[in-house]
């Protein structure tokens, strides 16, 4: 059905971003309650909030025992997948609602989906600058896709997510994939 088409289209970008984006709400909530926390001093430091810490996940995967090597072993199964999702890709640069049904309606938003996971993976330095262009490229896809008041169409459209239209998730994509390009 139309649910189970939905998650089938987003479940592969979702995952991919899913562990950068949650990793940052992590840290951010983590130094969040730190600054709330005085220090020996009774002070509370609200600008350690940005602060680096070495609490990450590839830090953590680290000292939890996982190897350089690990790490590297992981990377690749990240290209690997990137460059999965890419074999989908139509020549009029979107890819269908449901991956593997070519036949299915134009799909925009995995275009800023992958994107976004694109920029923010060249950011992290998980990516070599050479996946940049294809990163580009499906932004400019979403782009051509937007109308002048933002909105983006072709998207796997609300309420029941089960034919081409916009809906509010798309939206949300659209700032994060022009947010993380504008980053690098």
């Amino acid at each position: 059905g139309g649910k189970s088409a939905f998650l089938a289209s987003i479940g592969v970008p979702l995952l991919i971003m899913g562990v950068p984006l949650f990793d940052t709400v992590l840290a951010i909530w983590r130094r969040s309650m730190r600054a709330m926390i005085p220090d020996q001093d009774g002070k509370h430091e609200f600008g350690r909030i940005m602060k680096p810490d070495m609490e990450h996940l590839h830090h953590r995967f680290l000292s939890s025992g996982l190897t350089p090597g690990d790490h590297d072993e992981l990377l690749d199964r990240f290209h690997t997948l990137l460059s999965a999702v890419m074999q989908f890709r139509k020549p009029n640069g979107t890819f269908p609602d449901v991956l593997d049904q070519p036949d299915a309606f134009d799909e925009v938003n995995l275009c800023q989906m992958t994107a976004y996971a694109v920029f923010e993976g060249i950011r992290r330095g998980h990516l070599s600058d050479s996946w940049l262009p294809q990163a580009l490229s499906l932004q400019e896809t979403a782009h051509a896709h937007t109308d002048r008041f933002g909105l983006v169409h072709e998207v796997c459209g609300a309420p029941r997510f089960d034919r081409s239209g916009i809906s509010s998730e798309a939206q949300a994509f659209s700032m994060l994939m022009d947010y993380a390009a504008s980053l690098l």
